[in-house]
């Protein structure tokens, strides 16, 4: 029995080299994390806007008056990336001739994806011979967002206007960063406003895709607000858990077999327990964002701890030579994966 113990005691991987290799591995892959989360990158898709070419024009049959559009967006009054929920109030406003475009066409604008909360009755005044109109609003829209780069995803939301009742032959909206201003604070969400841009055209609607005659094609602008993550809430929440459960599952390398085994064990069990928290922080999505390959990369590296026990338990004894490799294996295993999912 004191034989065992001894050999036992030797093939026992030293806290040490442990503790190192974790401090090696929590370094790196924090470093790339936060290389990441200070870099915009967005996989939201950009709504298909037609944009006007000398094409656009002959096939209108000429040159369409421009309708000039601005937004004020003043405060935010929800604004929640994880439910794809938004809402707004602000100013919108056009300014145009009055004598190819009445109040009454320009009054049936909608914002796609959005519902008009509230809408003043128009204010109208005359500067340099057109006509300036102003609505103060309140919106609530959702955007197109994509959460496969969860919980270090950037977004880009787009705002987009349009009049179903106007067409490009007549009119076209025109618009740029001087006419779209925001003064809402996002910060108190997590959320830092890096860039803003306006672009405009038109789209269509096919009734009939064998019938071209049924196109209808109406004006659009698209107003987009870039952003990135200002706080590390959700990534901290998620990585530093399921980190601290890799590290404890591989501590199981350095005890006995009994207490190696229940470490092992528990770390398994205690890491899917942890997908329900994932899950409740995480938005709905029917598709695999990064935290669900984060969870199954440390389910998979501790569900391997477990196998070298068993197998060093019951098969055939380890040396500490192969337990170290094994040991500098997995932490590498799971630093690559980690950057190689961050970057």
């Amino acid at each position: 029995m004191t034989q065992a113990k001894a050999v036992e005691k030797q093939t026992k991987v030293h806290p040490w080299f442990q503790a190192a290799l974790i401090i090696l591995s929590t370094t790196v892959i924090w470093y790339f994390l936060q290389k990441r989360i200070t870099t915009f990158v967005s996989k939201d898709p950009t709504p298909p806007i037609i944009h006007v070419t000398p094409e656009t024009y002959t096939h209108f049959g000429g040159f369409p008056d421009t309708v000039k559009i601005g937004l004020y967006i003043d405060q935010f009054r929800q604004f929640s990336m994880v439910k794809n929920d938004f809402e707004f109030s602000g100013i919108l406003w056009f300014e145009f001739n009055p004598d190819v475009l009445s109040l009454e066409t320009l009054d049936k604008f909608v914002f796609e994806k959005g519902k008009i909360k509230y809408k003043s009755e128009p204010d109208t005044q005359l500067v340099d011979g057109k006509l300036l109109v102003r609505y103060n609003i309140r919106v609530n829209f959702n955007s197109a967002l994509s959460y496969a780069d969860f919980p270090v995803d950037n977004h880009s939301i787009n705002l987009i206007i349009a009049n179903h009742f106007l067409s490009p032959s007549t009119v076209l909206f025109s618009s740029s960063n001087r006419e779209f201003v925001v003064k809402a604070k996002t910060k108190a969400a997590g959320w830092d406003r890096i860039n803003k841009s306006v672009t405009t055209g038109f789209q269509k609607s096919e009734l009939d895709p064998h019938d071209e005659r049924k196109t209808i094609y109406y004006p659009v602008a698209m107003f987009t607000l870039d952003y990135l993550r200002y706080g590390i809430r959700y990534v901290l929440s998620i990585m530093l858990p399921l980190l601290m459960l890799f590290y404890l599952t591989l501590s199981s390398l350095s005890w006995g077999d009994s207490t190696a085994t229940s470490l092992a064990i528990g770390g398994i069990t205690a890491t899917i327990g942890y997908k329900f928290v994932i899950e409740s922080l995480s938005p709905k999505a029917g598709y695999f964002m990064l935290s669900d390959y984060l969870f199954f990369l440390f389910l998979g590296a501790n569900a391997l701890v477990f196998f070298i026990i068993l197998a060093d338990k019951y098969a055939t004894r380890f040396s500490l030579t192969q337990k170290n490799i094994a040991l500098v294996s997995l932490h590498f295993l799971v630093t690559t994966a980690c950057v190689y999912l961050f970057i």
